[in-house]
């Protein structure tokens, strides 16, 4: 091991080196929130009636095979609850009364809990609650094994070891008394590697060390003795990061990484901290990301040539909040530009860059820096969700901060609010209220979490997994109108299910049409909703909103809202003018490219034709109003398609006379 540690110091004096080589792309370019949900999260239960909170910060949600257990949270008094993401099926359990339930650990579609000084399994029926076996101090780490739980407890006999159990009382047992007679090892970080359990324990003779446990067949062993004799390979101090690669543990040993196969041979040093703790560290595959104790960025195979630098970031300024989607790692980061806001690294490039400045700094004092603080950041259906403060969620005032839930896909045009689950602000401060979204959990595609909101306080939501099929599409269409009659533009959407809010934004041409809010109407699906419409007569913009306090279920698809222009008379005939939908929001998620604009073509009144006379090269209309036009589009009724005219003749007028028109055509 000391030729290792060794080779270590010598990458800690090529830092410098290393550091001047390091590739980077900033993304300084704020874009707009363009980005569209399939479903708007619900609530699940109100799990304490009124405003009350049911839940608490301390709250663990945990997905086991079709339903999630929840503890409520709270030092003194939890509650816990299983639910199969309905209201019906949200069911309590266990209600303590005193103590916190904790160590939430499913095994299959059954639970492991801690309460007390007791470990508990529950079959997720109030019966099938019951505790396991009481030790003389909290038992902790409780970590699933294929179908058993593995934890560290304390009896008065063999001191505080590692333990076992199956869910019944004959099968909780001690696995080892690796620090014979009443002493303790203590394990601890217990982590399972593809089924292996690996912790860190001290049997007295080598100091705190790496063990595994193979399974019930054959007893806990240690994997190596990182540092010879009674001093403890593994350190007291610093992180004690224990991760689980696909077949590998990666390690902190107080301040250098490392990696272990569960055998001597197979487990080596890789990586130094930078002169302290290995402060972070997530896995994708057998790979990992980490950041040292001085800011920098790393990405590494578990090898010393197989480690790289992708960036140092400032003092102050490091990486936090470090997850992974696929083989993309996301964390809050900054730099001297932005405060703290989301970045994105790809190992395999070594690009490392901010996604967007989602709390861009105020022009009015420019000096101060503001940041979103992304913070809870979850994998989830092959995104990323957070929360994170944003002034736009807060559309009525401008400049207060909510804390909602986001979603991006690693760029700035697919970062967006997901949901704000909680609008309005403070009218005193001017501070947006925040949901808070917090303890992610996947169950099969349903994204569960714990939020606020005026009506409930902090309870269990969701967000159901989207539909198969093609995103949703809002549409305005192709349409025709008369020059100085009222052309009705309706919006459509192809699936409203779960929609409760629709945020807009439209512009028009000032110079062929005229609007004001009084011209806004409700379509079919949104009859009785509120309605808040803007509009900017010089630059041509609609800007507003139409809520309802519960969301659409079981609708399909239909019409939003129809938009009534007044058109000028004077609109030159033919003309097609474009209707733009620039901004639309569904449940606080912006919709990108599945929008369709409107288009609004001038034509002529109905007229009627008296008289067709056919020539060699030229076809003779008689018409009952005289009209003067190069381009005439036929149409035979209503059953053609809006933006197809049935018969188009074009060309060279060569006669006019009143009331009649003449071509030479070519159909």
């Amino acid at each position: 091991m000391k030729s290792i540690r060794e080779l270590l110091s010598q990458r800690r004096k090529q830092r410098a080196c290393h550091r001047g080589q390091v590739r980077c792309c900033a993304q300084l370019e704020l874009l707009e929130h363009r980005r569209l949900l399939d479903a708007a999260p619900t609530l699940v239960a109100d799990l304490v009636d009124g405003d009350t909170s049911g839940l608490s910060f301390n709250t663990e949600i945990v997905a086991a095979e079709d339903r999630i257990f929840v503890s409520s949270g709270g030092t003194f008094r939890t509650k816990l609850w299983v639910s199969d993401g309905t209201s019906d099926g949200t069911q309590l359990l266990y209600e303590p009364t005193s103590g916190a339930i904790d160590f939430l650990t499913p095994v299959g579609n059954n639970l492991f809990f801690r309460h007390n000084n007791d470990v508990w399994f529950s079959d997720g029926t109030v019966g099938g609650t019951v505790s396991l076996m009481n030790f003389f101090h909290p038992p902790a780490d409780l970590t699933a094994v294929g179908d058993q739980v593995y934890f560290s407890a304390l009896d008065q006999l063999n001191g505080r070891e590692l333990w076992r159990s199956d869910g019944t009382t004959e099968g909780t047992q001690l696995v080892m008394n690796i620090f014979a007679f009443a002493n303790s090892s203590s394990p601890e970080n217990l982590v399972n590697v593809n089924g292996t359990l690996f912790f860190v324990a001290d049997d007295g003779i080598h100091g705190r060390e790496i063990w595994r446990s193979p399974g019930i067949s054959a007893p806990a062993e240690m994997v190596i003795d990182l540092v010879e004799g009674p001093g403890d390979g593994i350190s007291t101090l610093g992180q004690r990061i224990f991760l689980a690669g696909d077949n590998y543990l990666f390690f902190e040993d107080g301040s250098d990484a490392g990696i272990s196969d569960g055998t001597a041979a197979g487990t080596r040093l890789f990586a130094d901290g930078g002169g302290g703790s290995i402060y972070e560290m997530v896995t994708f595959g057998d790979n990992v990301y980490y950041r040292d104790a001085v800011g920098g960025l790393y990405v590494s195979d578990g090898t010393t040539d197989g480690t790289t630098l992708l960036m140092d970031f400032a003092l102050g300024k490091d990486p936090q909040h470090m997850t992974t989607v696929g083989s993309t790692l996301f964390f809050q980061g900054a730099d001297t530009e932005t405060g703290r806001e989301l970045w994105r690294a790809d190992g395999g490039t070594g690009v490392v860059e901010r996604v967007l400045d989602i709390l861009p700094n105020s022009p009015i004092r420019p000096t101060q820096t503001l940041s979103s603080e992304p913070e809870e950041l979850f994998s989830y259906n092959g995104s990323l969700y957070f929360t994170a403060d944003d002034y736009t969620n807060i559309a009525a005032a401008p400049g207060s901060i909510g804390r909602e839930l986001w979603t991006s896909d690693g760029t700035a045009e697919g970062t967006a609010l997901a949901a704000n689950i909680y609008p309005g602000f403070d009218p005193f401060t001017g501070v947006g209220y925040s949901s808070e979204p917090l303890h992610f959990a996947n169950l099969n595609g349903t994204l569960f979490f714990s939020a606020i909101d005026a009506a409930h306080g902090r309870e269990l939501w969701k967000l159901d997994a989207p539909p198969a099929g093609t995103p949703r599409t809002v549409a305005a269409g192709i349409h025709r109108a008369v020059p100085g009659t009222t052309a009705t533009v309706p919006l459509t959407i192809d699936n409203a299910d779960g929609l409760s809010s629709v945020f807009f934004r439209f512009s028009y041409d000032t110079s062929l049409f005229d609007f004001s809010a009084s011209n806004l109407r409700l379509g079919d699906l949104t009859a009785g909703w509120t309605v808040d419409v803007q509009v900017d007569d010089t630059t041509g913009t609609i800007t507003g909103s139409i809520t309802s306090p519960s969301p659409l279920t079981g609708v399909g698809g239909g019409t939003l809202l129809f938009l009534d222009f007044a058109t000028n008379a004077a609109a030159p005939l033919g003309t097609e003018t474009q209707i733009s939908i620039d901004s639309i929001e569904l449940n606080g998620g912006a919709v990108a490219s599945n929008t369709v604009n409107g288009t609004v073509r001038m034509l002529p009144a109905t007229l009627n034709i008296l008289d067709v006379q056919l020539g060699p090269s030229y076809v003779d209309i008689l018409l009952t109003d005289p009209i003067d036009p190069t381009v005439l589009n036929l149409y035979d009724g209503d059953d053609v398609a809006v933006d197809q005219a049935d018969l188009v003749f074009e060309g060279d007028q060569v006669g006019v006379v009143p009331g009649s028109l003449s071509w030479d055509a070519t159909l």
